[in-house]
């Protein structure tokens, strides 16, 4: 009997830990909404497709998720020929895509271009999610101005894309919860 306890008490211990080491393969589409936070008139939606894995460190560190994230109304996620790892922590953790330029000054090492979408607010799993889209973004709208080289996010007058609601009341709802929890 007490063999058995001492495997058992083994084989908990590596199933704990491998938790924490194995990353989660995560392959999800989801249904959002982009919304303005002073319009309740303004909705346009979209679908994100998220391809990569997960890696679970709570409670030890935040959470981090590697790879491509995809918005609809954003052609230029899906043409990126990267995206930094999200480390998912309270905070958010900012969309930072980069391509290849293919006209660079040296061909063995092409040139970068970066960009900002937004910053992500998540809960843990990625079950709901909220993007709030930078202000100046060169890949935004004209006329969307906060300032800044990368712009920032308005608490007031922002873009969000919010995923799994269906009606305005509820998007914003998400929002505050992510971004003041």
């Amino acid at each position: 009997m007490k063999r058995f306890l001492g495997i058992v008490s083994a084989i908990s211990v590596l199933v704990i830990v491998a938790a924490f080491l194995v990353p989660l393969p995560i392959h999800r589409e989801y249904r959002a909404v982009e919304i303005k936070l002073d319009d309740p008139a303004y909705r346009r939606e979209c679908t994100i497709v998220m391809d990569g894995s997960y890696v679970l460190n709570r409670p030890f560190a935040d959470d981090r998720f590697e790879g491509d994230l995809v918005v609809s109304l954003y052609p230029e996620t899906a043409e990126a020929d990267g995206l930094s790892a999200l480390i998912l922590g309270k905070n958010g953790s900012p969309l930072w895509y980069w391509r290849y330029a293919s006209d660079g000054p040296n061909p063995s090492r092409p040139d970068r271009e970066e960009f900002i979408l937004g910053s992500i607010l998540s809960n843990v799993f990625l079950t709901d999610f909220v993007i709030c889209i930078q202000g100046d973004n060169p890949l935004s709208e004209s006329g969307w101005k906060d300032g800044g080289s990368w712009g920032g996010w308005n608490d007031r007058t922002g873009y969000c894309i919010v995923t799994n609601c269906d009606s305005y009341e509820e998007a914003v709802a998400k929002v505050w919860k992510l971004y003041y929890r």
